[in-house]
């Protein structure tokens, strides 16, 4: 069985690829991708996460394969509500690696995510610029999660004083390599 109900890549947009997991509903999960990822990953990673997410939730899961651009994020946005009217939408939003940092820094305040799951966002460059970021946003719609060997995992400590919940996964490092299990069942803290 395919992990995914459809996969497109547009041709004026090489290297980009969308997939879809659509049930009936009003929940909508979007997954923004690290650079240079596919939507299945490696070992179907990110498409068991979707899985699991989308049984969960009860939600349809819009994945986006796609580079950390102003232009790019423009197409993401409008391929995610393309079919459904955000206004009666309830939407939720994982990013993993740099697809974390690339949602909350520019989709936190463009769509009404009800909550983010941040897993392994990158801290260890301009952490002033993030710690900023974060002042200005609700805490109860953040969900922090790093793999104890990630390199931005010893900045935790700050995260969970000052914004938000973070999990610890112990063993995983910043690509989860070799805990697909793991990492395809986060998608409960969402």
């Amino acid at each position: 069985m395919d992990l995914f109900d459809n996969i497109s890549e547009p041709e004026d947009r090489p290297g980009v690829e969308y997939a879809w997991i659509r049930r009936l509903g009003s929940q909508v999960v979007f997954m923004k991708l690290p650079r240079g990822a596919t939507c299945y990953g490696g070992r179907n990673k990110y498409g068991l996460l979707a899985r699991n997410v989308s049984f969960l939730q009860s939600a349809s899961v819009f994945c986006a394969a796609s580079p950390a651009t102003e232009a790019f994020l423009q197409y993401d946005v409008q391929e995610l509500t393309r079919d459904w009217n955000p206004s009666w939408m309830q939407y939720k939003f994982i990013g993993i690696g740099e697809g974390a940092l690339w949602g909350l820094t520019h989709l936190y305040h463009e769509m009404p995510f009800r909550k983010m799951l941040l897993i392994n966002m990158p801290l260890t460059h301009e952490l002033g610029k993030t710690v900023e970021l974060l002042s200005g946003v609700d805490r109860n719609k953040l969900c922090f999660v790093y793999g104890d060997a990630d390199p931005s995992y010893r900045y935790t400590p700050l995260l969970r004083r000052l914004y938000a919940e973070v999990i610890t996964v112990k063993g995983a490092d910043h690509s989860f390599r070799g805990m697909t299990g793991k990492f395809a069942d986060l998608g409960r803290y969402l």
